[in-house]
Order: C-alpha cells, then structure tokens, then sequence
C-alpha cells in the first residue's frame, strides 16, 4: 500500500502550490523515525512548518538566520535519504481569479453554487488525478492501493473529500482501482505532512525568488524525483456564469420588488 501526504503553501498573490510526498508504508514508518530525530537534534523543534521556520517565528523564534537554514537543510537531507517521490501542483492565481471577474454574485455566494470557486479546489483535484495516473503510467502500478491524507483545518479541504467520489467517477477504470481514501491529519503530529510542507514552502520560495535556489529544495531536487503540474494552464470559463449573473440579478430585484410591496402593504395597514 502507498500513502500520499500533502499540504499546501501561497502567497495570496502570486502562485499557490500543493505539495506531496508518495511512498509505502514501510517506508513512511522508517522515514517518520528520522524525522523525529532530526526534529529533537541540535536546536531542538517540536514540529516542522516551512513558514515559521522562513519567519524565525513560534519554534523558530529567536534563531539565527544561520542556525535555522542549517536545520531546514538537516530537514530536507532526511527526506533525501528515503524512496520517497514528490509532486507539486500550481495554481496561478492572477488566472484564477480572472476566471470570476466577470461574476456580480459573492464569492461565498457563488460557491455555493459552483462549489468550486478556491485555488486549493482546482490543486487538489489535480494532484490526486496527477499522482495517480503516474502511479499507473510511470510506476506501471494497477494492483496496489494509494491514500490520500491531507493537512487539516481548511475549509476547502472538506469539499475535496465530498467531491472525491464524483472526481473517481470520471477517471479511468483502471486509475479508480488504485484510489484509496482520503482523509485530512494534523501536521504538528503526522511529520509526513511536514515533510510535505517542507517541500511547498520550498518550491513556492523558489517562485518569490524569481528562480533563486537554495541548498534544501536543490537538495531534494538531487536525490528525489519530483513531478510538477501546472493546475491551471490557460483561463478556463465556468460555464453559464453568465446565466448565473442573470439569475442572481433577477433574484436581488425580486427581494427588493418584494421588499417594497411589503412596505406598501404595511403602510396600507397603518392607514386603516
């Protein structure tokens, strides 16, 4: 069996990456070992999140800027020394979010409707769609079984799991036959997700930097295979948005049209 860890990293502005790490069992069990001892090594930490350690903030908090890049790239040579294969999916977000320019309805509103309206929507189903069909086409896989866990707490996340039957519904036979579950963990306490965090962080750090790389991401880089998909590659166009605009327009003048009527009826009442 494959486990797949995944958790995610932004800049609200620029680019949003899901970051994975796939590799069996055994594997994690032995890989998760070395990761708690890195963790406790040196400058001990509790926990791994790329953006405290970047931040010198929480258990990085009063580092030298040297003695934190000493343990992110401790951190990554764990990840280097185990048969681990990474994924990254992107999702440009000055694209994304052209996509609803065009919308007069809320973005909560509207997701209520389209559902999926969040980058973290469209990284998620194309991770999992990814790593999947290389599972089947690169790894030659179709017997063994692969799940999913992803970092909790993100309210788009519950709507990934919702969708996930309906998502195996449209890929092939043979890919649903190697899908598992998926279900969300916590990463201060799964380091595969940290691990998976590490690696986000890393890649998105990379993209800020205009394509500076540093020691930990060209250290993984070196020693694991790490696919990367573009989640976004052109401006899609959800359909009938129009029709949706046209619909919502027609029930804001429908509530204000009531609205009015009811004042007038009121205002009848009080007459009498």
């Amino acid at each position: 069996m494959f486990k797949v860890f995944l958790d995610e990293s932004y800049d609200n502005s620029k680019m949003f990456l899901m970051g994975a790490w796939k590799a069996r069992a055994d594997e994690w069990e032995q890989f998760s070992d070395a990761w708690d001892r890195e963790l406790r090594s040196g400058k001990s930490i509790a926990y791994f999140k790329n953006h405290e350690a970047m931040g010198l903030d929480k258990e990085f908090r009063g580092w030298k800027e040297e003695d934190r890049d000493a343990k992110v790239l401790a951190m990554a040579n764990v990840i280097s020394k185990y048969e681990l294969t990474g994924f990254v999916g992107g999702v440009h977000l000055p694209n994304f979010n052209s996509i609803f320019e065009g919308s007069i309805v809320p973005r909560k509103t509207l997701r209520s409707i389209v559902t999926f309206t969040e980058p973290y929507h469209w990284a998620c189903n194309c991770v999992i769609s990814g790593i999947l069909g290389y599972q089947l086409e690169i790894e030659k896989n179709s017997t063994e079984q692969m799940d999913f866990v992803f970092d909790d707490g993100v309210t788009a996340l519950d709507d990934c799991i919702a969708n996930y039957p309906k998502l195996l519904g449209v890929l092939p036979p043979k890919v649903k036959a190697i899908a598992g579950t998926i279900i969300p963990g916590n990463d201060k306490t799964i380091v595969a997700l940290q691990a998976a965090d590490l690696l986000a962080g890393q890649m998105l750090q990379e993209i800020r930097e205009n394509g500076v790389r540093h020691p930990p991401i060209e250290l993984m880089r070196k020693k694991r295979h790490i696919m990367t998909f573009n989640c976004l590659q052109s401006r899609p166009d959800i359909k009938n948005l129009s029709l949706i605009n046209v619909a919502w327009a027609t029930k804001k003048l429908d509530k204000i049209k009531r609205q009015r009527e009811v004042k007038i009826e009121n205002r009848g009442k009080r007459k009498k």
